[in-house]
């Protein structure tokens, strides 16, 4: 099929089945007979989805925003909607949507992002009579999110649907104060470089002659200002880190700024002393409060740092670590980057040896947490002495890739898997088309696709999975590549002043075009993969918990496939796996159940350490074991562990929900060590502050009471606690006891107990007992008891025999109590609640035992019997005087009983004010007051 344009043509429209096709495009010009032509391969696709959701999102309530919904259909878009600047739909998205709103359509939003989907609050949608909806949706402003917008199945318009439509919220996290034009405009130099904040994606900066930022994604761009005193003169931007509320920029001459959320900049003061050439921040998001997250690395060629907006620390590299030479050689640092699963780790790459002829690469990992560096297990011969730069992907704690000019290297399960990236069309795995050119930037998105772009403007797709790299297109002149939350990619040319372009890259569509134009086969030996649970961006996983992850595999039978489990290494757990296989029509499903769990062991030394290596992120990876480079879409399962204590776990006490009881009580002279560790000589008021302590329990001396845990996970009952725990009277009350002793409950040693712990330790506040020191009495070391064993057993359980016994005493008492679990196997949280007890008196207010409240209750019931039949006698013989008096009642004598009644309560108050007097000045005569 041919057609000829001339230069008068406006267009031509082809109609083409289903398929890729050679589009030959032949230009002849004007002045001599020159001619001119250019070949490209379409892929046409029968897509009933010809429209699409746009929205426009006002941002000025950054808790609760207004939305605005319309349908467009991108061959017939106005620039401001081919931009996604619009904020009012143009006159053909006007007409599509009051066609589609006509026959019933609405459109439904849910979350996709954050995980877990709870978060977002969407309210009701009206349409406007203008051809939009509105609605209003309420999110925490320190969150990502992404919204589907989805409309009514089965409606279309001249027969084509509108397809859902991923919206990115992109609340801007600056002020603009640094964008309005006062003071000094940043500049930089030649060399290129960006950044893009992890928590605020659609947040990032672009350094190039100009230093442009942006809150949404480069849709719009602004110059960056900061105040004239902050910056010398002619000094240029040459680089820039995010950090989890801040933006550090630095500038050639080593002085470095940042800049807060309120859009001001700040100077870090003798920072230039160091001569730091480079900066990088985190490329994951960990939205939390400490503050190592507000700090970025910065590294000349040999000295590293940690630097945060009040201090920079040095962080040494041990020379034992790597092998040198010659006393002359030295570790030169190449680059630096924080893990994307552990906020606390940070990869190193580092040249060995550069002073002599044959050098070599090495990879070193730095824990912030440890203070201790690990040496990856391998490393490069680069004779060369090229620059390698490296990037973690989101997958294991230490997994990352890394190139020099024109190689991608990879490293996975911290380098148990490693090798070189394949590139289509290329017999030595070399990117560069010409000596001259090399490899730019690198971007790696949480999806998994990897974007190689060259100097030349070549740029390649590849993926963790498959390990190949193909070219699927060519990028214009001063143009740079940037991610966002939904996995969509997008080219951002500069323009002039701080325009920028921004163009969706079509990645699939590239990608089959690509594979076409190499006539290369690179089947997908993927039927269908899934993840069959519902999957969350993290998991928390505690000592006591197994977590069960599945997916599903379909491939035909008579390729051989099978799902691959991988996680990075952490000694302190073990993964047990489950496969069920069926058979059906030619295919084979592998369906694929782990579990998770800790296997972490506390011996009684040395806690804080075992705690620190049983505990930390584990990128737990389940993905088809091959796919091919012709699997369009299909994605590993990816998720992260963090094996540790949940953030909103805790423990309470059962205790009654309401009461109404006295605050104010009696501490005995003789039942308490006051503050010189001396016992009490004098009487002492306390008050109970139910806020802190809620109800109390109650109980009486003649009782045990053991206290019910419950245990608690965001406000989720969980169960009921098991473990060992102890509690710790806060009064220092010493009137209590237990009811076991050691041998009781079949100690083999002499239990633990305040008394022995606050010795040991020479600590005597309740920190000197708590996992970290816990040792149960049952170990049986084979040598005989010899020891009485009968001091009271103070660690009680949900199972055990041993209970809190009170002593007698005739006013009530009230223990305040600090119970805390012990067992560091059942937890890797410290748990601990407060609550407390009244013990009834035995003068005022004791609960009768057994037997004296059976006496009461016959004796009650043979009188109530007796008075009955009384009553009965009585009411037969005066039934009919009765009767008659009622029917003579009249408002006299309505008026008079309601002032008896009045008389009655008012004589009832005063009574009950006395009994509360006599109360008052029982206690005051029993403290001599």
């Amino acid at each position: 099929m041919g057609t000829e344009l001339k230069l008068s043509s406006a267009g031509t429209e082809l109609t083409c089945p289903q398929g890729v096709h050679d589009i030959t495009v032949i230009l002849t010009a004007n002045i001599g007979d020159d001619t001119f032509s250019d070949t490209k391969h379409i892929r046409f696709l029968d897509d009933p989805y010809c429209y699409r959701w746009y929205a426009h999102v006002d941002y000025s309530d950054r808790s609760n925003l207004s939305l605005a919904l319309w349908i467009t259909d991108p061959e017939n878009q106005n620039s401001d909607e081919e931009r996604s600047v619009a904020q009012t739909p143009s006159e053909n998205s006007v007409r599509l949507s009051n066609l589609f709103h006509l026959r019933g359509v609405n459109p439904m939003m849910t979350e996709i992002l954050p995980q877990p989907r709870d978060e977002a609050q969407l309210n009701g949608i009206i349409y406007s009579y203008l051809g939009f909806w509105e609605t209003s949706v309420q999110i925490d402003a320190k969150l990502q999110y992404v919204l589907r917008v989805d409309g009514n199945i089965g409606v279309t318009v001249n027969q084509c649907f509108v397809s859902s439509t991923d919206i990115v919220i992109a609340v801007p996290k600056y002020t603009s104060e640094s964008s309005v034009g006062e003071g000094a405009r940043l500049t930089g130099g030649q060399q290129y470089s960006s950044c893009q904040d992890p928590c605020a994606m659609h947040v990032a900066v672009s350094i190039r002659q100009d230093v442009l930022f942006t809150q949404d994604g480069f849709q719009t761009a602004s110059w960056m200002y900061a105040q004239t005193s902050l910056i010398q003169d002619g000094d240029q931007v040459i680089d820039c880190a995010f950090a989890l509320n801040n933006l550090y920029v630095l500038f050639e001459s080593g002085s470095m700024i940042y800049l807060t959320t309120n859009g001001t900049f700040t100077k870090i003061e003798g920072i230039e002393v160091q001569r730091i050439s480079s900066i990088n921040g985190r490329t994951s998001c960990f939205p939390t409060s400490s503050s190592d997250n507000n700090a970025i690395i910065g590294w000349n060629e040999y000295r590293l740092f940690i630097v945060d907006v009040d201090h920079i620390t040095e962080i040494v590299i041990p020379d034992n670590l790597v092998q040198v030479t010659d006393e002359d050689s030295h570790v030169r640092i190449m680059d630096a980057a924080f893990t994307t699963t552990d906020a606390s780790l940070i990869t190193v790459s580092v040249c060995i040896n550069c002073s002599v002829d044959l050098s070599a690469v090495a990879f070193l990992s730095y824990s912030l947490l440890t203070g201790e560096w690990t040496k990856l297990p391998f490393w490069i011969e680069e004779p060369s002495l090229q620059n390698f730069q490296i990037k973690p992907f989101t997958r294991g704690v230490d997994d990352l890739i890394f190139w020099n000019h024109n190689v991608l290297f990879y490293s996975e399960l911290s380098g148990a898997s490693r090798g070189v990236f394949d590139v289509v069309g290329s017999s030595d795995r070399s990117l560069n088309l010409t000596d001259s050119d090399k490899i730019e930037d690198v971007l790696v998105c949480q999806s998994g696709d990897i974007f190689v772009q060259m100097a030349s403007g070549a740029l390649y797709l590849g993926s963790i999975e498959n390990k190949v790299l193909i070219q699927i297109s060519t990028l214009r002149n001063n143009s740079f590549l940037i991610c966002d939350l939904s996995g969509s990619v997008y080219s951002v040319s500069c323009q002039d002043g701080n325009d920028t372009a921004v163009q969706l890259v079509a990645r699939d569509v590239n990608l089959i075009t690509a594979l076409y134009l190499v006539q290369e086969d690179y089947p997908c030996k993927v039927v269908n993969f899934e993840e069959m649970s519902a999957m969350k961006s993290i998991y928390y996983l505690d000592r006591k918990e197994v977590l069960s992850l599945s997916s599903m595999l379909v491939h035909r039978s008579n390729q051989h496939n099978d799902i691959e489990v991988s996680f990075s290494p952490l000694d302190s757990i073990a993964v047990d796996r489950h496969d069920a296989t069926t058979f059906f029509q030619g295919k084979r499903a592998v369906n694929t159940t782990i579990g998770i769990r800790s296997t972490a062991m506390f011996p009684g030394v040395d806690y804080i350490r075992t705690l620190v290596e049983s505990t930390g992120m584990v990128t737990v990876q389940m993905k088809p074991m091959r796919t091919g480079l012709g699997c369009v879409g299909q994605r590993p399962m990816v998720t992260h562990v963090s094996v540790g204590c949940p953030p909103d776990r805790y423990i309470t006490v059962e205790k009654p929900l309401q009461c109404d009881i006295e605050k104010t009580y009696l501490l005995p002279s003789g039942s308490y060590i006051d503050d010189s560790g001396q016992v009490g000589v004098e009487n002492q008021i306390t008050e109970l502050d139910q806020d802190e302590y809620g109800c109390p329990l109650l109980g009486v001396h003649t009782d045990t009471l053991r206290p019910t845990v419950h245990l608690y996970d965001d406000g989720i009952l969980i169960e009921e606690v098991d473990a060992d725990f102890v509690v710790y009277e806060l009064q220092k009350r010493t009137d209590f006891t237990y009811n076991a002793t050691e041998g009781m409950v079949g100690c083999r040693t002499a239990a633990q107990s305040w008394a022995r712990m606050m010795d040991s330790e020479g600590n005597v506040s309740p920190a000197a007992w708590g996992r970290h020191n816990y040792i149960p009495c049952f170990r049986d070391d084979g040598v005989p008891i010899t020891l009485s064993l009968n001091s009271p057993y103070e660690i009680m359980n949900k199972t055990g025999i041993s209970a809190l016994q009170w002593s007698e005493h005739e006013i009530d008492q009230l223990y305040m109590f600090n119970l805390r679990v012990v067992d560091p196997h059942y937890s890797f949280c410290h748990l601990e609640t407060k609550f407390a007890v009244v013990v009834r008196g035995t003068v005022l207010g004791e609960e009768p035992s057994g037997n004296i409240t059976l006496f009461f209750l016959v004796a009650f019931a043979v009188v109530t019997l007796s008075m009955g039949v009384a009553s009965y006698i009585l009411f037969r013989d005066k039934h009919m005087e009765e009767w008659k008096r009622v029917q003579d009642f009249d408002e006299d004598d309505q008026a008079e009983l309601h002032e008896d009644a009045e008389e009655l309560t008012e004589k009832e108050e005063e009574r009950m004010a006395m009994r509360k007097q006599e109360r008052r000045s029982t206690l005051r005569s029993l403290i001599g007051l």
